[in-house]
């Protein structure tokens, strides 16, 4: 093209529908990253997880996750060996179960003679659609 002035035109031409196309491909393509699709949890579901912690050594220990948001808007975590280490004095070295209603968080370490106490009160489920929550008016 920069040698024949016969083509200069179609080169012109090319030139620019090249520029449209790769300008709408990155148009395309930030506008997808500046706004992922954000899930909504199913209502009720279980799961079984691994509970790590690099500070403590803990890997992958055994952990269930309960949620029930239609009915009574819980959520229920059962760690069988190991509790989750904010939990409680020495509760990583136990098991524990921690409830979340709308009253708070409840915890409950067998090994420790806790059998039922409010922990953090006024902090409950998360609804179902929380990944797409709104703060002040602006979607987070």
């Amino acid at each position: 093209c920069f040698f024949n002035n016969s083509k200069s035109r179609f080169c012109k031409k090319s030139g620019m529908k090249c520029f449209v196309f790769v300008s709408l491909l990155a148009l395309i393509c930030c506008t997808k990253a500046a706004d992922p699709e954000k899930p909504t949890w199913p209502t009720e579901f279980f799961s079984p997880f691994g509970l790590y912690d690099d500070l403590l050594f803990l890997k992958n220990a055994t952990a269930q996750f309960y949620y029930n948001w239609d009915q009574v808007q819980t959520q229920k975590l059962i760690y069988d060996t190991h509790c989750f280490p904010l939990a409680h004095i020495n509760a990583v070295f136990k098991a524990c179960t921690m409830w979340f209603n709308s009253v708070g968080i409840y915890l409950e370490i067998p090994g420790d003679d806790i059998e039922c106490c409010l922990m953090i009160p006024d902090v409950g489920a998360v609804p179902p659609d929380f990944l797409r929550a709104r703060h002040n008016g602006s979607t987070i």
